[in-house]
């Protein structure tokens, strides 16, 4: 029988639900708009640069292709493929927004949402953005190896059970991440 680690038993225990936000193709004159009040989020950037805006930051965070970054709930943020915001339209994030003509980034979107009160301490206290480079995660660190597969998996999305399988693999992604912070 296999122990229930702490990290486990925090996810299994704090109600939270899982949800894939988005797989979208970022044009190059827009922002998206992610609203994060009740999830911790992240972004596994597929095809860079991308940054991520918010309010609590002076200046934007630059996302490189396999670069994954994690935000603590509340921490609502914009991504966008420009270093300013100013003059662009931003959107709200929507269910698979690919195959935008000028779309100059690709970004896939999780989140997790959390249903339960109060909020469990280790969630309370996550940093707002904790970034895991790609550059510096070893060539055979298995985030890395689960990014991979994810991205491979999206490529076959008409293949059979590509949707849970694709779940599945944020769930790994996001569990990695999550010890990466920790």
């Amino acid at each position: 029988m296999i122990k229930a680690d702490p990290l486990s038993s925090i996810l299994r225990d704090t109600g939270v639900a899982r949800r894939l936000l988005d797989l979208s193709d970022l044009p190059h004159a827009r922002a998206l708009r992610f609203p994060c009040e009740r999830s911790v989020g992240l972004h596994l950037v597929l095809r860079g640069p991308v940054y991520v805006h918010t309010p609590e930051w002076g200046e934007p965070l630059c996302l490189a292709s396999g670069d994954v970054a994690v935000l603590g709930r509340g921490h609502d943020h914009l991504l966008s493929t420009q270093p300013s915001l100013e003059g662009l339209p931003v959107d709200q994030i929507r269910l698979s927004s690919l195959g935008v003509p000028d779309a100059t980034a690709t970004v896939l979107s999780g989140a997790y949402q959390f249903w339960h009160a109060p909020l469990h301490p280790f969630f309370a206290e996550m940093p707002a953005l904790t970034v895991l480079r790609a550059t510096e995660l070893p060539r055979l660190d298995p985030l890395a190896l689960v990014s991979g597969l994810l991205v491979d998996e999206l490529r076959a999305v008409d293949a059979p059970g590509a949707s849970i399988v694709m779940q599945g693999l944020l769930d790994v992604i996001f569990t990695y991440a999550l010890r990466h912070v920790i």
